[in-house]
């Protein structure tokens, strides 16, 4: 969680969502909650390299999925355990991705057109593959999910204390974050990527890994617990 959006932005949007005056609503967004919309927006886009053309798209794109992060403020429940900041942050992603998709797919749709213009094939002769965009609520469930898990490892930084720990937690920390940019298929992939990141060998790293698979299945029998 940066600085730009901490306890108090969260605070904010509770108290946003539980003000009855309209008036007071938009002096709270606008004095304690855009800024922290506007900043977790430009990362995320930065950070996955969303881009849908010059300077002005990306004005477009970003003031868009704010807007769309202000449209979802009322769906923000404190009660189920959740920080606002992960919240946001997968609902941010998930509008993105969505409309990253889209963008794309209007680009290939017009060079597919400009390619069969070329062969003197008519724009009705298209047969143009539909990619599929995850549902809101699925890619919701999943990104929220993942950052559970990620804010848990987060975590596990006060509680390994050895080099050789934190630099396998650091790695793996790295890969999450960066898993949209990473070519990552299989587990062999993973450890090639920690070994670099590292510098260690595989069996110092499996030696981390398996301490850290302990404290991971605990952590999920304790979510299936609380669940």
């Amino acid at each position: 969680m940066g600085d730009y959006f901490d306890y108090n932005t969260q605070e904010a949007i509770v108290q946003f969502n539980g003000e009855e005056s309209i008036e007071k609503k938009h002096k709270i967004y606008e004095d304690k909650i855009k800024s922290g919309f506007e900043k977790l927006v430009e990362n995320i886009i930065m950070i996955y390299r969303f881009n849908q053309g010059d300077q002005s798209s990306y004005e477009t794109l970003k003031n868009d999925c704010v807007s769309f992060l202000y449209e979802s403020l009322p769906k923000f429940d404190p009660s189920r355990g959740s920080k606002a900041f992960s919240y946001y942050n997968v609902i941010a992603k998930n509008h993105l991705l969505a409309q990253q998709n889209k963008y794309n797919k209007k680009m290939k749709r017009e060079i597919r057109y400009v390619d069969r213009t070329n062969t003197q094939e008519t724009f009705s002769s298209l047969n143009l593959e539909q990619e599929t965009i995850p549902s809101h609520e699925d890619t919701v469930v999943e990104l929220e999910e993942f950052f559970i898990v990620l804010d848990e490892i987060r975590a596990w930084k006060r509680k390994y204390k050895k080099d050789r720990e934190n630099l396998v937690l650091d790695g793996i920390i790295y890969l999450m974050e960066n898993s949209v940019n990473l070519d990552i298929i299989n587990k062999k992939s993973v450890y090639l990527f920690l070994r670099e990141i590292t510098g260690l060998n595989t069996k110092q790293i499996v030696a981390a890994l398996n301490k850290f698979r302990r404290s991971y299945q605990y952590f999920r029998r304790w979510q299936e617990h609380e669940d």
